[in-house]
């Protein structure tokens, strides 16, 4: 009974996390993927592009997702949550696995899909494209939610900063070389391979890192009371 209990009590945390991602923005964002690389039938050229659909639309919408899995001033009252047995830390992690899930979903079933175009790619190249910057985002857009405390910070600086990258991609890059250690969508024929390794390590690193420090921020409660302890004053 009291396993069963246990079992109950988690898949009732899985069904929120999979309830606070929502299924409006992935089918927005599985459907301009599959659109392009469905329609990714003619030249090289054209077949180029399904695998900038993945690598560029992924991220931005994974980063605006993550940014709006946990903001202080969104949620409930976080006295309430506090006060609750489960850690706010572990919230974000509900939230954050569930959005891995449906994101993954769509990224592998896409990944598999380009394999069956001409002119594919492997699919370790495929994912090496997109998973790192997509790691890269969901770290981004949950740390600057948290430490600013709302989540609308997080979707403007989610959009802005993959904008800036693509725009960088081809106005920046071919004159500051340097910055394709920190670029999203820098193209493997861009730089050497060590070059290019090297930056897909250095933006999963990002992620992990400003992933971790918004974990931190939640452990302290003083911290993520913040307004509303002030207006309970």
């Amino acid at each position: 009974m009291k396993g069963k209990a246990i079992l109950n009590h988690w898949q009732l945390a899985w069904r929120r996390g999979f309830r606070s991602v929502g299924w409006f923005l992935p089918l927005i964002g599985a459907g301009i993927i599959f659109g392009a690389i469905l329609t990714s039938l003619g030249g090289f050229q054209i077949a180029f592009l399904r695998f900038n659909a993945l690598e560029v639309v992924l991220p931005l919408f994974v980063g605006v997702q993550a940014a709006l899995l946990f903001a202080p001033d969104d949620e409930p009252p976080l006295e309430l949550m506090l006060a609750k047995p489960r850690p706010l830390p572990w919230v974000l992690f509900e939230r954050t696995a569930a959005l891995i899930v449906i994101y993954g979903l769509i990224a592998g079933v896409a990944s598999l899909l380009v394999l069956t175009l001409p002119n594919a790619e492997s699919l370790a190249q495929t994912f090496v494209r997109w998973l790192p910057p997509t790691i890269g985002m969901i770290g981004i857009g949950v740390w600057i939610s948290v430490s600013s405390r709302k989540a609308s910070s997080g979707v403007f600086a989610a959009v802005m900063l993959c904008g800036a990258m693509a725009v960088g991609q081809t106005v920046l890059l071919p004159r500051y070389e340097f910055m394709s250690w920190v670029m999203f969508y820098v193209q493997p024929w861009d730089v050497s391979a060590e070059r290019y390794l090297a930056n897909r390590l250095i933006l999963t690193l990002i992620g992990l890192l400003t992933f971790a420090s918004a974990l931190g921020l939640l452990r302290d409660s003083e911290r993520m009371l913040g307004t509303n302890q002030a207006v309970a004053q």
